[in-house]
């Protein structure tokens, strides 16, 4: 019977032919590429270097993918290629996650780009710097998911889509640089550099200074391809990231293979911009490149629901992959498989195994007939053998005596030599593992006798100080200082050390003189320990050999250094930052105390930093911030210390004083060298300085305690009038209370309604009849009665609240007008004090302009007046404010006229129709001659301006007398009425007026 037909044959045939086709299954598998399409967010550019990286390395090849990049257009969504099966993977910024909570099944697969690139962009002439700014402004981006970075913005900011005008996104930057739009949505990676090449001036509002940090590029799929090849996704996702890694390691190599092969539509140099923004943007030193944190995708889907985009119950099962969840499914699955056919093999195997033993059964009771005869002829010979035998046993007795006692002696020294050889073998085996680890170690070994002298290095410690193995070996390790310094073996004290060892940090040269840092770390082997192969130390022992390891720290020393440098160092000006600066202060306070020795700490605001910022840009206020910083270093000792706290805020620190003339010299120092002008771009600016001054240990020795003190004097010269110097007393702590009370009280007085207007009317000496009236404040305080402005309105205008005030008095003054005309004076005006503080908001015409929309857009007939120091002190935005609020309908008075510093010139440049004489002069101008000319000379300029002048602060009739004469018509003071309530004043007068006092 031949081995094909028996059961054995039959068996071995079945598992040649499931051996083959499991083969031939393997190799068809390992042979042929698995295609896949992966559809790009946009054209081919450095945004999608990881992919052409992957492709072009083969590191897509070697994972098993024949991969296609699909370019997309603006009418092709990635997420809807992917889920209606046009494409394998995609590639969408975080409103993957928008459509995913609005019920498409999509997967995560791995975060490629950490932030968003998405900004919005506007010209700098436009001035649109904030959210608020985009208000009645035409802004392009785009519709549904892909605009909820701008969206957010919007709503962060209070500000509704109904407030804006939104624009289609065309992708066209010329609708932005020829003001077809306001603002547009736009690549940080690129756009930026498109106007910088126009040499165009440009603002942007990223998303992540207003608390929205999406993340950027993310590679996905369909849920269901994520969960039934999830061997195939994860090997697509590590080979997508292996090729990102080369790309953000070789970006010149990408660019040039952008612009040859995949003919990008892009220059070398944009190219080369958007290669440094997309590789900021992932933060390869900080986070592994695919990264992706649930906990983010969950603050990103909370921010979708806060802004109304999304439902708050959402559901994030199965949208970020998770490869070895999906891995525990398929190897269940792949287990009952195999299970079920080991099952049938078992069969299989069991019938022919039954088989096998029947046949098995009658070939044996063959052979044992056969085996029987022969067994009886063997009896017969045996039975002669055993005769011999008998007489050989005699003599092998004797014979095995003497072989026992050999053999035993031989089978003791033979058990000796056994354990000797595999001890060695052990101890050989134990040497060659520890030569191939240190042989293959990245870590530098050498190993010196006792002497120091070079017995052994490895190639790494050749590679890294670039020594050729001839140049060390039989050496000294001394010889190697010229680039490595290593230390005196001979004069390490081991046993007095806590361990064993010895750790430092060196710094080195390679053969080409390029400096690196190591670690080293030295071991010493002594001799009973050598004999053992260990490093134990016992006492009496001495040492045989010394170890060396080096790990090079290059780049976590920089790293280090460079985090260091950000956390304690500021970036635009070199100064200590607020950290450090901390550090310092502590350490000054605990010397101070400790020698009984006195310090100064100085903290320094920059008076008129915001308006260069506002008026100049950015760029200017650095350059001011970093020359305000060298000229305040110029003032101090080496030993001193600069910070930088925040934007125009520094301090000082000024060790080993001898008391407070040593800081105020200091102080007058720094405030008069900040007092020369700073030059940038062909301009000059001027600033100020307020310095508060807090001295440690008379005015505390707690780090925060001397801050606040040095902030309180600090504010206290602020109030003083700005550029001035103030030491701290406990008496500007009671100041600072009363002030903190007194602007409760007028925040519970706004909401309680405790404010109210009163009126002074405005009389024609010709006619005396009423022209116009000045709207003037009063607080009915209910502990202390009516208060007047001159005791609050500083504060208000100090802590801001003068903005929520004056917008009060213009809704109340606009229902006066209307008043006003339901009781015949139409034509009488109303005039209202604008200051400082209000003309610099930004938000005043908006406000003013929602207020006037409240009332039906009536007309006003209101005059704004505004000092000639409110209007020289901020003269570029009071002209752009001033002419705002004119075409909003209201008139503009210059008040107390006279007692400023403007000129002519200034004035020509604003819509003016009227002026106010200050009371000061119509007070003297009957005493002294000086201002009586004064007078009649500013009533002459305004009649030759065609000006109307007011003449403020009439108390009898010889000053009436004088104004007349002199063609001054238009008064106002208690000589006509003290301010009343307005129907008291109208009450006064019945008759409509016939001289109007705005145009």
């Amino acid at each position: 019977m031949s081995n094909s037909s028996s059961p054995i044959g039959r068996v071995r045939t079945i598992c040649f032919l499931v051996l083959c086709l499991i083969t031939r299954i393997s190799g068809a598998a390992e042979s042929e590429l698995t295609p896949v399409v992966v559809q790009l967010k946009w054209l081919h550019q450095f945004q999608f270097a990881g992919f052409y990286a992957a492709v072009e390395k083969g590191f897509y090849q070697k994972a098993g993918f024949d991969v296609t990049l699909r370019e997309a257009a603006p009418d092709i969504n990635p997420i809807d290629e992917v889920v209606q099966g046009r494409a394998d993977f995609g590639v969408a910024n975080s409103e993957l996650l928008l459509y995913r909570l609005q019920g498409a099944p999509v997967t995560a697969v791995a975060v490629l780009i950490q932030h968003s690139p998405l900004v919005l962009v506007s010209l700098a002439e436009s001035e649109i710097l904030s959210p608020q700014d985009l208000i009645d402004k035409r802004v392009m981006f785009p519709h549904g998911p892909y605009g909820a970075n701008t969206i957010g913005i919007l709503r962060k900011e209070g500000v509704l889509l109904s407030q804006i005008k939104q624009m289609p996104l065309s992708f066209n930057i010329n609708d932005l640089v020829e003001h077809r739009v306001d603002a547009m949505v736009g690549y940080v990676t690129d756009l930026p550099y498109q106007l910088r090449k126009r040499q165009i001036a440009y603002n942007i509002m990223d998303p992540r200074s207003y608390g929205i940090d999406f993340y950027g590029d993310t590679l996905f799929t369909t849920e269901n391809h994520a969960m039934s090849d999830t061997e195939e996704v994860a090997r697509f996702r590590e080979a997508t990231i292996d090729g990102w890694r080369y790309a953000v390691e070789n970006p010149e190599e990408i660019i040039r293979l952008l612009q040859s092969k995949y003919n990008s539509r892009k220059k070398y140099d944009e190219l080369v911009y958007e290669a440094r923004e997309t590789i900021d943007l992932i933060v390869p030193k900080l986070v592994e490149i695919g990264h992706m944190n649930p906990g983010r995708w969950g603050h990103i889907a909370d921010t979708f629901a806060a802004l109304e985009m999304a439902p708050r119950d959402y559901n994030l099962e199965g949208f970020v992959f998770e490869p070895d969840r999906n891995d525990a499914r398929l190897v269940l699955r792949t287990a009952l498989w195999i299970g079920g056919l080991v099952v049938i093999a078992g069969a299989v195997g069991i019938f022919l195994l039954v088989t096998f033993n029947n046949r098995l059964k009658n070939r044996v009771e063959l052979h044992t007939h056969q085996l029987r005869e022969a067994n009886e002829a063997l009896y017969e010979q045996t039975q002669t053998l055993m005769e011999k035998e008998q007489a050989l046993y005699k003599l092998n007795h004797a014979l095995e005596a003497r072989v026992e006692e050999r053999t035993e002696a031989l089978a003791q020294a033979n058990q000796e030599l056994k354990l000797e050889i595999a001890e060695r073998e052990q101890r050989e085996l134990s040497l060659r593992l520890l030569s191939k680890a240190v042989e293959s170690s990245r870590s530098g070994v050498i190993i010196t006798n006792a002497d120091g002298v070079i017995v052994y290095v490895n190639n790494a410690f050749l590679a890294m100080s670039g020594y050729d193995r001839m140049q060390v070996f039989d050496k000294h390790i001394s010889s190697l200082e010229e680039r490595v310094c290593f230390p005196r073996l001979d004069q390490i004290n081991f046993r007095e050390l806590p361990e064993p060892m010895v750790r430092d940090e060196l710094h080195c040269y390679d053969a080409s003189r390029n400096q690196y840092w190591v670690q080293i770390s030295i071991f010493p082997i002594y001799e009973q320990a050598a004999r053992n192969y260990g490093v134990f130390r016992p006492a009496p022992e001495k040492v045989s050999h010394y170890v060396v390891t080096c790990e090079d720290i290059t780049l976590l020393k920089k790293s280090k250094d460079e985090m260091e440098q950000l956390a304690f160092y500021d970036h635009l000006t070199g100064l200590e930052s607020r950290l450090l600066f901390k550090l310092r202060l502590e350490n000054a306070i605990t010397r101070a105390v400790r020698d009984k020795s006195m310090i100064a700490l100085m903290f320094i605001d920059i008076d008129h930093f915001k308006e260069i910022n506002d008026n100049y840009g950015h760029d200017a206020g650095d350059e001011v911030l970093k020359t305000v910083a060298a000229r305040i270093k110029q003032n101090v000792r080496k030993n001193d210390t600069v910070a930088r706290i925040s934007g125009d805020e520094f301090t000082v620190i000024l060790s080993d004083i001898r008391g407070h003339a040593d800081a105020r010299r200091v102080a007058q120092g720094i405030r008069r060298t900040l007092n020369q002008p700073f030059k940038f771009a062909g301009k000059e600016y001027f600033v100020g300085a307020s310095i508060g001054i807090s001295i440690a240990p008379d005015d505390g020795v707690e780090l925060d305690e001397l801050l606040k003190n040095a902030d309180t004097a600090m504010y206290q010269a602020k109030r003083n009038g700005r550029n001035d110097i103030q030491f701290f007393s406990h008496s500007m702590n009671e100041e600072a209370k009363k002030k903190q009370a007194l602007e409760a009280e007028m925040i519970q007085g706004l909401s309680k309604k405790q404010f109210r207007l009163d009126y002074q009317p405005v009389i024609d000496l010709e006619t005396k009849k009423l022209v116009g009236l000045e709207a003037l404040l009063r607080w009915n305080h209910p502990g202390q009665g009516v208060i007047y402005p001159d005791h609050f309105i500083p504060l208000a205008e100090e802590t801001g609240l003068i903005v929520e005030l004056g917008k009060w008095v213009i809704s109340e003054v606009i229902s006066a007008t209307q008043e006003l005309r339901k009781m015949g004076f139409a034509d009488v005006g109303v005039a209202i004090n604008v200051s400082a503080r209000q003309l610099r908001d930004k938000g005043l015409i908006a406000d003013i302009g929602r207020i006037v929309a409240a009332h039906r857009n009536e007309p006003c007939n209101i005059q704004l007046e505004l000092t000639e120091s409110t209007i020289i002190e901020e003269l570029e935005q009071s002209n752009r404010s001033i002419n705002d609020l004119n075409r909003l309908g209201f008139g503009i008075t210059v008040d107390d006229f006279g007692a400023g510093y403007s000129s002519m010139s200034n004035l020509k440049q604003l819509p003016i129709d009227c002026i106010k004489i200050d009371k000061s002069f119509i007070h003297n101008m009957l005493r002294k001659g000086d201002d009586a000319e004064i007078v009649k000379a500013m009533i002459s300029m305004a009649h030759n301006l065609k000006l109307k002048v007011v003449a403020v602060g009439v108390e009898d009739a010889e000053q009436v007398k004088f104004l007349k004469e002199n063609q001054c018509f238009l008064a106002q003071g208690f000589y006509f009425a003290k301010a009343g309530d307005l129907h008291e004043i109208i009450g006064k007068f019945s008759a409509p007026n016939v001289v109007k006092l705005t145009p």
